[in-house]
Order: structure tokens, then sequence, then C-alpha cells
């Protein structure tokens, strides 16, 4: 049961790590993009940058702080609340990367006797 929190722990610190720095690199490619065919002023994009970041961090941290408060995997009316919230999501986010890897943590669920 502990190995299943540690684990998870690693794979949540694991996936905010890489969200970072997919989130660290999108920023300057989305400039770069609209600065060179001429869309945009360097510094009109640098403002839609800061402005769209700091909204896309700040629904992202919401939708994770409401989907995962309160869950304990390790109790099963918790893993089922927590398996349920993951489908609604995969069918929210269906064809997308997001709603893939929902599909695979809930495979992963499945597989560790949910």
């Amino acid at each position: 049961m502990e190995a299943l929190t540690v684990g998870l722990a690693i794979a949540l610190f694991a996936v905010l790590a890489a969200e970072f720095v997919n989130g660290w690199t999108d920023a300057p490619n989305a400039i770069a993009t609209v600065v060179s065919t001429g869309v945009m002023s360097p510094r009109n994009a640098v403002i839609m940058a800061v402005i769209l970041n700091t909204l896309g961090a700040m629904a992202g941290t919401a939708e994770t702080a409401g989907l995962f408060a309160g869950f304990d995997v390790g109790k099963p009316a918790q893993r089922k609340k927590l398996i349920a919230e993951l489908e609604r999501f995969q069918k929210a986010n269906d064809g997308t990367f997001a709603g893939k890897q929902a599909a695979e943590r809930l495979a992963a669920l499945g597989k560790n006797g949910g």
C-alpha cells in the first residue's frame, strides 16, 4: 500500500516536471512563430504569451486540484471515485493527448487490482 503512495508521488512529480519543461518551451516557440511570420510585433507577442501562460497555469492548477482533492487510492470507495473522474475526463478530452493519458492511467489502475 505504501509503495503505491510512494510510486504515485514519484509519478506525479515526474509528470509535473515534464509539464513544467513543456510549458517552458511553448512560450518561446509561440513567440518566435508569430514574430518571424510578421503577424505580431515582438512586444505584443511577449505580452500575449505572459497573459495566456498565466491564465493557462491558473486553469491547470484549478483542474488538477479539483480532480485529486481528497483522493486516497488505497481506499476502495476513493479508488472507484478516482476511476469515475478519470473516465469523465477521458470522455471530455477524447482524441487529445490528455485523453490518451487518462486512458493510460485508467488501464494502470485496472491492472493493479482496482
